[in-house]
């Protein structure tokens, strides 16, 4: 364990902190890792992206795709896959797309934090990338 901005105790080994930009007491952002070294400066609350903040935000996307398709979230649909039935179809069509949705968020975040490619400016500016179909 070392000390870290306030007295905030890192453990090194703690996966959590390899995550790319992570939110500390709310308006830290930390990037980088034990490994690479830490990164630190203040930013506006608003303006950080975590994983937890794009995950929330592909559910809820995901989510009214399947309401806009007449179901109550994308959690229902399961209910109406593998047996023939007049939903089949569009559950089936729906649970194709959150797959293919939540395979590109992974590469997405696999390609950051290798630094293959810039993190998002905004939440709007990930979902805009996200599979149509």
């Amino acid at each position: 364990m070392y000390k870290d901005l306030k007295g905030l105790k890192i453990d090194k080994k703690d996966k959590r902190y390899e995550d790319f930009p992570t939110c500390i007491d709310g308006e830290i952002y930390i990037s980088g890792s034990p490994s690479t070294g830490w990164e630190t400066k203040k930013v506006e609350k608003s303006k950080v992206i975590t994983q937890e903040s794009i995950t929330k935000e592909i559910q809820a996307h995901l989510n009214a795709k399947a309401r806009k398709a007449g179901y109550d979230n994308i959690d229902c649909i399961a209910k109406f896959m593998g047996f023939d039935n007049y939903f089949r179809e569009s559950a089936e069509a729906l649970a194709l797309l959150a797959a293919n949705t939540w395979k590109y968020a992974e590469n997405a975040l696999v390609d950051i934090k290798d630094g293959r490619r810039e993190m998002p400016k905004s939440i709007k500016e990930m979902l805009g990338e996200l599979p149509r179909r």
